[in-house]
């Protein structure tokens, strides 16, 4: 195991960090921000590249950091990265649109899971965001496969399921992919955005509406402008 993980160490470091890897858009992540148009967000300079190597000793943050980060880890509350801006407010039991970015697919399967005890301050743990697995909509699943061949982009417009019952002032959505390319070591792109959830039939978007015009792999691909090009988007932390 020792030895795989060394593998798997060397060759992510010599995969060039350019040729992209992931990136959740829609809801837009707390590394995605500043590419989206979010000015209170430092550019991100490897804002698709947020990659961990699972070990039994040292177990994957939530939110895309490595374990032996110092703290505060960068995309946890506290973080240069989580401002704790709502980028989007839902109804509950509400179908979210879900748009997430493939641009060097190591194949596996994307999960999406919520915790729902979001803090400005106060980074959540894992055992947080297991509690509530979302389901896949069109799917009756959890998971969705990669399918593309490894090293090829695609773009994945999902349906996500939020439980019903839940609201929150601050949640966070998370996204996972366990890459299969590397298996047995469990490499991990993770991002997390920040949510709301209301309890009433009126839905409004905290941090503007979906873009109509999500940046192309093209776009993550070349890394271009980090947010030019796209409307500034009007940020507020959500309160009753």
């Amino acid at each position: 195991m020792f030895l795989a993980c060394v593998f798997v160490s060397i060759l992510l470091a010599l995969m060039p960090q350019a040729h992209s890897h992931m990136l959740m858009v829609e809801p837009p992540a707390r590394n995605a921000m500043s590419r989206l148009g979010y000015s209170n967000v430092p550019p991100h300079p490897y804002d698709d590249y947020l990659v961990c190597i699972q070990t039994p000793d040292a177990r994957c943050p939530p939110c895309g950091d490595k374990p032996d980060t110092e703290k505060p880890r960068p995309h946890e509350a506290g973080g240069k990265w989580a401002t704790g801006t709502i980028v989007r407010t839902y109804t509950l039991g509400q179908t979210i649109q879900v748009q997430v970015n493939v641009t060097n697919s190591h194949g596996g399967k994307l999960r999406f899971k919520l915790c729902t005890k979001g803090r400005l301050n106060r980074p959540v743990k894992q055992s947080c965001f297991d509690e509530y697995p979302l389901t896949i909509g069109g799917r009756n699943s959890k998971v969705v496969q990669l399918t593309t061949p490894y090293g090829s982009s695609e773009v994945l417009n999902l349906s996500v399921k939020l439980p019903f019952g839940i609201t929150c002032k601050h949640c966070v959505l998370q996204m996972t992919n366990t890459a299969k390319e590397f298996e047995p070591s469990a490499v991990m792109f993770r991002n997390c955005a920040d949510i709301a959830i209301k309890g009433t039939a009126k839905t409004s978007m905290a941090g503007g509406p979906p873009l109509e015009q999500p940046p192309s792999a093209f776009d993550l691909h070349t890394r271009s402008g980090f947010g030019s090009g796209y409307e500034e988007q009007k940020q507020y932390r959500f309160y009753d």
